[in-house]
């Protein structure tokens, strides 16, 4: 079975429906091991409705954790649009860190055109504790 090269989300799961009574054979007769490793494809290029895709079927869909903080720092400074992040920080077991990430980054209607974004801390030997919150806050939203 190849997996088609460049593919979205919607001809994967085509390619996996399609595929899906020999990859559970395959599964049965190997011990439950994937046979589709969906790869982290790098931080913005892929995302969770990918990896879910993937693992609705059985195999094992990534998401790569790779300067998340700096994409969501970003993503709340233009406003949350569509809302994914604010949806994902309420199911965050955390809520307190959860809330301090939100009303450090979050710009109700988006930062206007012309300003700068807000610099996300970044990783050191000593990282501060707004960084490490925020990494993991970040990786959980993925």
């Amino acid at each position: 079975m190849a997996v088609p090269q460049n593919a979205s989300t919607s001809s994967l799961s085509s390619f996996i429906r399609a595929e899906a009574p020999a990859m559970a054979r395959v599964n049965q007769r190997d011990g439950d091991l994937p046979i589709i490793i969906q790869d982290g494809l790098g931080v913005a290029v892929s995302n969770w409705r990918l990896a879910r895709a993937v693992s609705q079927y059985g195999q094992l869909g990534v998401v790569s954790g790779t300067g998340l903080d700096q994409v969501m720092v970003r993503r709340l400074q233009d406003g949350d649009l569509g809302g994914d992040i604010r949806h994902g920080l309420d199911h965050f077991p955390f809520p307190e860190m959860a809330e301090r990430v939100w009303r450090n980054y979050y710009i109700q209607g988006g930062k206007p055109p012309s300003k700068p974004y807000r610099l996300a801390p970044t990783a050191t030997h000593d990282a501060s504790r707004d960084w490490v919150e925020l990494s993991i806050v970040a990786n959980f939203v993925g």
